[in-house]
């Protein structure tokens, strides 16, 4: 059995968006794809009981940071499926980022790293999926972008994210070169306010998203060791 169709952002068909293929149950990982250059994926079965339901994720991981599930029913040997995703439809909204330095140096520039915790209208069983590529592959975060200004602007869909950033460069034990000068992201401050986000420099710094956000990226130089 075969399913295949094209993934729209916006109307425009979209390449590298990851599509898993999952149980009924939204438990289990069955198969995946990467949608080509037209946007198209395709994903081959052995045979299937006829009218055995399951459940196809597209993960759009850039340029906008979105997540869209729908249950399917293989009642026929080819299945179209398109995937069709809004991000005018009232559910995304614009995260802009500042980076600030707490001594007098910048970093070259700043990993951003952004994985969601939790999103709206997506049940929480698929969490864990965020991250998965296929049955062996698990990503550090969903959307990693290296901000080599101070300035970055995302949409995203609604709902909490962990965010994080960092600059580690790393010696070699053998090297002779002096140890590198490496930063992270000590504090996050959202919309102006005193107190910093909750979480900590890896775990990433919760932030809920139900409109646009403005943050400040405190980073300061590791001690070295």
């Amino acid at each position: 059995m075969v399913i295949n169709g094209i993934v729209l952002l916006d109307g425009r068909a979209t390449p590298n968006v990851r599509i898993l293929l999952l149980s009924a149950e939204m438990d289990q990982y069955l198969a995946s794809a990467i949608t080509n250059s037209a946007g198209k994926y395709k994903i081959k079965l052995s045979t299937l009981e006829p009218g055995i339901s399951m459940v196809l994720v597209a993960k759009v991981q850039a340029p906008v940071l979105a997540f869209d599930y729908q249950v399917i029913k293989f009642d026929q040997p080819v299945i179209q499926e398109d995937i069709n995703i809004d991000t005018f439809a009232g559910n995304f909204s614009t995260l802009q980022g500042e980076i600030v330095a707490d001594q007098a140096e910048m970093p070259p520039f700043v990993e951003l790293s952004i994985t969601p915790a939790h999103l709206d209208n997506i049940p929480p069983v698929l969490g864990r999926f965020f991250l998965e590529r296929d049955n062996d592959t698990v990503d550090t975060s969903y959307y990693e972008e290296s901000v080599s200004g101070n300035h970055f602007k995302v949409k995203v869909q609604h709902g909490t994210y962990r965010i994080s950033g960092q600059y580690i460069i790393y010696k070699g034990p053998d090297s002779d070169l002096p140890a590198p000068k490496n930063f992270i992201v000590q504090h996050i401050y959202a919309d102006d306010k005193k107190d910093p986000l909750p979480g900590e420099p890896l775990g990433g710094y919760l932030l809920d998203i139900k409109h646009d956000r403005k943050i400040n990226m405190h980073v300061q130089i590791l001690p070295k060791k």
